[in-house]
């Protein structure tokens, strides 16, 4: 006989179940329980996710602004590069002593090449090697410099310096030659092999030229046969733009090829191997910074950019200081997968976590910013301007390093109407794609370019696309830039009509708000009038990003 257990108290007992069959409400129980395990395992996992991501990017903000005109301070040591690196056992490198490796554009008086972003006018060049030369420092080749870093051939004389020139441009034969030859220095020219011979359209040497060059002591390495983007290119296109720039130039020359330059200064792990299998033993970077610092890898050297508005005080200001940032190495945990879309997901948090003043302004005031990306360009920036300067209107322009380096007149004719110049890197490059040494050395070119045209030391930065991730704002940040996103995307595609573009803006803004514009095509020109007419109606007043917050 089955003994009846008393009811437990403050409970009511359901009812019985007949046979072996689980009880209905134990049943339910268990499944509601499982729920609520899977649940709290799920909402867990949410945040743990957050608190990495919030983690990553948590006091980005606060590292000072690394102002590359300027010594560094005593106290920014600890995040940046040892200035003065003690050579460890077998580098036959002078202790305490880095080496610089000047990269040059142009060497000539004509404004028409480049503006002063690429080039540097003779007489400067003449000033800057006479300083060199007075003193003690002694022009080496690359291959030697890979050699005393990688410990073996002859050592470096006490204050060794390499001269570099990119692109082999028909006035370094002209104007820069004579002066190298004049102090007894020798450089090297890399070559991108198909403009040779052809200076109207390029403006680039003739193999005349370079052979001339070659036999009075001067260098010369590969810049591919067309200079691309190598990292747009496939494996086998990249390999072919270096193997045949480097068989045309030795077959011109009779010489051995071993140094190679990445266009744009662009290159990761594969192109690195790619050019090691072209047959190269050195390669150059735009990085800025000592061929010496560590880690010292001969296929990613180091150079020092040399811009024709640098005084005197300017180029030996950078000679003794180039600014390069110390970022922490290694690769991406295990637990956060390089995928699209775990970098999906990164962006949503970020933007969703990160302080407000990433997407907007102050939400309290009734402000909204206008921002143009990814020029200048010659065709549109002008009238942009114009039609700026009609409303009395002030904008941020996030300009791209390429672009400046095109049109340095309009660069300095934005930032003298009183706009704002920001930081859309130098190739308009996908950053979530780099590592931490790219992401830098994107920003820090466009730094650089826009400080040698303007004098400004711009401190905002836009990602190309919109494309973040905590370790992008966290270099960035770290680099002295504030990231700005956008609240309203205008969607202004040459092909929109500019009724839709306006209308898309005027009902998408709020307080705070930041308008994503381009600076490139006409229906961003024929929409500008109704925005801003518009916005004023609304009782918006229009700023500049820096006065949002």
């Amino acid at each position: 006989m089955r003994t009846q257990r008393s009811r437990p108290a403050g409970g009511s007992r359901p009812a019985a179940c007949g046979g072996l069959a689980p009880c209905a409400w134990t049943s339910v129980r268990l499944r509601m329980a499982s729920r609520v395990r899977l649940a709290t395992f799920i909402t867990v996992g949410f945040l743990v996710l957050c608190v990495l991501v919030l983690h990553r990017i948590s006091g980005a903000l606060a590292y000072p602004l690394i102002d590359p005109g300027q010594p560094p301070d005593v106290s920014l040591r600890p995040r940046l590069h040892s200035y003065h690196v003690q050579a460890p056992p077998g580098r036959n490198i002078p202790l305490g002593f880095n080496v610089p490796v000047l990269m040059y554009h142009h060497v000539a008086p004509d404004p028409s090449r480049a503006g002063l972003g690429l080039r540097v006018r003779p007489v400067d060049f003449d000033v800057q090697m006479n300083y060199l030369f007075q003193n003690g420092y002694r022009t080496v080749r690359l291959q030697d410099l890979a050699a005393a870093i990688q410990g073996i051939g002859h050592a470096l004389p006490p204050k060794p310096v390499v001269i570099t020139f990119d692109d082999g441009y028909e006035d370094v034969y002209r104007y820069a030659f004579p002066i190298l030859r004049k102090y007894g220095y020798t450089a090297t020219v890399f070559l991108v092999s198909s403009w040779l011979n052809q200076p109207e359209k390029y403006g680039a040497l003739s193999w005349d030229q370079v052979k001339a060059m070659a036999r009075a002591g001067m260098q010369f390495g590969s810049h591919t046969v067309s200079h691309p983007n190598l990292l747009k290119l496939s494996l086998r296109d990249a390999l072919e733009e270096m193997t045949e720039s480097r068989a045309a130039i030795e077959a011109h020359l009779g010489l051995p090829v071993k140094t190679f330059a990445y266009p744009y200064g662009l290159f990761n792990r594969d192109i690195k191997l790619l050019a090691r299998q072209a047959g190269y033993e050195v390669a150059v970077t735009t990085i800025q910074g000592y061929a010496s610092d560590p880690p010292s890898d001969t296929m990613a050297l180091r150079r020092i950019r040399v811009m024709g508005t640098y005084s005197l005080d300017d180029f030996v200001r950078h000679l003794h200081y180039p600014v390069t940032l110390k970022l922490p190495e290694g690769a991406r945990p295990w637990f956060l997968p390089d995928s699209r879309l775990w970098k999906a997901l990164e962006a949503r948090l970020v933007r969703a976590f990160y302080p407000r003043a990433l997407v907007r302004g102050n939400p309290s005031l009734r402000l909204v910013a206008l921002t143009f990306d990814d020029g200048p360009k010659a065709d549109i920036t002008p009238w942009l301007l114009d039609i700026l300067d009609e409303y009395g209107v002030k904008a941020t322009f996030f300009v791209t390093g390429i672009m400046a380096e095109r049109n340095p007149d309009i660069v300095r004719e934005i930032a003298a109407r009183g706009h704002v110049i920001g930081n859309h890197t130098y190739t308009h490059a996908d950053l979530t794609g780099l590592s931490r040494e790219g992401i830098f050395n994107e920003l820090q070119n466009t730094r650089m370019v826009v400080r040698g045209i303007t004098n400004r030391t711009i401190t905002l930065f836009r990602p190309p696309g919109g494309a973040i991730s905590p370790l992008v704002i966290e270099t960035a940040a770290r680099a002295g830039f504030m990231t700005v996103l956008w609240t309203v995307n205008a969607d202004d595609v040459p092909e929109r009509d500019p009724a839709a573009i306006a209308e898309r803006v005027l009902k998408g803004v709020e307080n705070g708000a930041i308008v994503l514009l381009h600076d490139g095509s006409n229906a961003t020109l024929e929409a500008l009038p109704a925005i801003i007419v518009g916005l004023r109606q609304m009782g918006y007043k229009l700023v500049t990003v820096d006065k949002m917050f």
